[in-house]
């Protein structure tokens, strides 16, 4: 029995021991160096971050006490062993004030092996002594600050053991050979998006870092050719949007990787050429599901995209595609949610597929596209959630299977020539449109029938048609309107009182049509308007004295009309107007013009 104590109490003291030495506390010049860091932090004008904390609350348990163990203070991290900073995670402080980051204060942090210090706005940078000691770093995140410098005086090429580097939206300078990129053999993803790096794409970059995973030099102002991507394997997310690119770029350097899902390419002003036609002996390896290649000159889409059958978005939006619309890359691609070619010179009919399609966001606006929309359009796409077939020359009608669309948003049919009336199916259906855009076309009919049911509509443009008729009452049921644009059409009778009622309404627009009757008085009720114009109409009578427009009203315009008698003195007190008013034909200047 003594035995048998005496063995317990000696696991009690190993245990103890090993508990004690397994949270060993911060070392003194650790803590005194992070105390001299706070100050950045709590002096800061707070505002609410990206996570809603509030940093200056959390970082009171930073204090100036000896017994207080920094390895226990907010985002900071440190090894149970040794009691070494290990991690140090400052993201999201957004200083509204101009701050510079002093690099040095955390030079003691010896062994720190994640630094995050994004989204902090830190305006520049002074003495970076301590930063390219820090050799153990394997996270470094600077991303989302000002700091419009060099990167060789950044000072970067010591930290060879880097594995994630994130400097994007600083604005800083200099080439990719400055930054020391070619001896970052570690790296897994390098993120260098939105600075002003110049020059060519080092050849290191893809004969070095092999084992990257993920690369962004997307918005730089890099030049020359793109070279062969075939060693970079790992590659998974490779991004080059926005930059100058030049010469030819072929797809068979990304025949090999086989793990890379999204290629982003989009040019501004650039010489560079994407081959068309290319000849494969075996099916590329690659199986991309984001592809952005807009803006990239093409004349044809590129040969490479017969192979694919993993799409998941694809924009060939911004360049000279001719011939039909691409029907078999639905075909090709069943799991497709978005597809964008926006602004080429694609003709002919609308093509869909023959059987249900999952697409989610389909966009050909600017186009050539003629004929009708296919009868069954919204049963080949019923989860669609944006359409936009704007400035074509398709005609006929709405088919009456659009109505299907119970998940769509969005539908832009605009500057078309489209006609006849809105379908009742359509009408009635659709229940989770927001958007509804049919302007520049010929509809006709009535605006809206009591079956109406688009309840969740926020902007509404019926403008340039041949709607005819009373505004009807379906047309309350919208009581989210943000903007009501039913102007150049043939309307008659009077403006409903419970247009009143649209409490978001911050554009009306009711000009060129046939109203008659007052200005109905409810119209003040529109506490948030900012554009009126219920011009050339036959609108008559006088205006009521009680009528008070919106504070936030800047444009009034009311003439070619014939009312009557003054305009209220309330017009004249909106703080907001910029224009004064158009009334009768006559400018009139606002109350707060007239002071300036």
């Amino acid at each position: 029995m003594e035995r048998l104590f005496t063995k317990l109490c000696m696991l009690i003291v190993v245990a103890l021991a090993l508990q004690m030495h397994g949270n060993k506390g911060c070392l003194e010049k650790e803590r005194i160096a992070l105390l001299a860091i706070k100050p950045f932090i709590i002096n800061a004008t707070v505002i609410p971050s990206f996570n809603g904390d509030d940093h200056k609350r959390t970082i009171e348990s930073w204090v100036d006490d000896r017994v207080s163990n920094c390895c226990n203070w907010y985002q900071v991290e440190c090894n149970t062993t040794t009691g070494r900073v290990m991690n140090l995670s400052l993201s999201g402080l957004l200083y509204e004030s101009t701050t510079i980051l002093n690099f040095s204060l955390i030079q003691p942090l010896e062994q720190l092996q994640i630094l995050d210090l994004s989204h902090n706005y830190f305006e520049d940078w002074v003495d970076n002594r301590g930063l390219p000691n820090l050799t153990n770093l394997e996270f470094l995140d600077l991303g989302g600050n000002r700091m419009n410098g060099s990167l060789q005086e950044l000072g970067l090429a010591n930290l060879t053991n880097l594995e994630f580097l994130d400097l994007s939206y600083n604005g800083m300078i200099g080439s990719l050979q400055e930054l020391g990129i070619c001896n970052f053999k570690n790296l897994v993803e390098l993120n260098l998006l939105g600075n002003n790096f110049e020059g060519h794409l080092p050849p290191c970059v893809v004969n070095n870092l092999t084992i990257l995973r993920a690369l962004d030099l997307s918005f730089n102002q890099l030049t020359g050719n793109i070279p062969s991507l075939n060693l970079m394997t790992s590659l998974e997310y490779f991004s080059l949007l926005g930059n100058n690119f030049e010469g030819l770029f072929s797809f068979g350097s990304l025949a090999n990787l086989s793990k890379l899902e999204i290629f982003l390419l989009s040019t501004e002003d650039s010489t560079l050429q994407v081959q068309e036609t290319e000849n494969f002996l075996q099916p590329p390896k690659s199986q991309l599901k984001l592809l952005d290649l807009s803006k990239c000159n093409l004349h044809g889409i590129p040969s490479f995209l017969m192979y694919q059958h993993s799409f998941e978005f694809i924009d060939l939006s911004h360049n000279k595609l001719v011939g039909m619309f691409p029907t078999w890359l639905l075909n090709n691609n069943t799991r497709l949610q978005y597809m964008h070619l926006i602004n080429n010179s694609l003709s002919g009919i609308l093509q869909l597929p023959n059987s249900t399609h999952d697409l989610l966001d389909l966009r050909i606006s600017s186009n050539n596209l003629s004929g009708q929309l296919p009868m069954n359009i919204g049963v080949i796409l019923p989860r669609l959630r944006l359409l936009d077939l704007s400035q074509n020359s398709l005609e006929g009608y709405i088919p009456w299977s659009m109505g299907e669309m119970k998940s769509l948003t969005s539908l832009d049919l605009s500057s078309n020539n489209f006609s006849g009336e809105l379908p009742k199916p359509f009408v009635s259906g659709c229940p989770s449109l927001e958007y509804l855009i049919l302007s520049n076309n010929n509809f006709h009919g009535e605006i809206f029938p009591r079956f109406m049911n688009m309840t969740q509509l926020q902007l509404l443009f019926l403008d340039n048609n041949r709607f005819g008729g009373k505004i009807q009452d379906g047309l309350q049921k919208a009581r989210l309107l943000l903007v009501l644009d039913l102007s150049s059409n043939n309307l008659s009778g009077q403006i409903p009182d419970w247009v009143g009622n649209f409490s978001n309404l911050n554009t009306l627009v009711l000009s060129n049509n046939h109203l008659e009757g007052g200005v109905p008085v409810q119209l003040s009720n529109l506490n948030v308007l900012v554009y009126l114009d219920i011009s050339e109409n036959r609108l008559s009578g006088s205006m009521a004295s009680s009528f008070n427009p919106s504070s936030y009203v800047q444009h009034i315009y009311m003439q070619k009309n014939a009312l009557s008698g003054s305009i209220p003195s309330t017009f004249f007190r909106s703080p907001n107007l910029v224009e004064g008013i158009v009334w009768r034909g006559i400018f009139l200047m606002s109350y707060a013009t007239s002071k300036i």
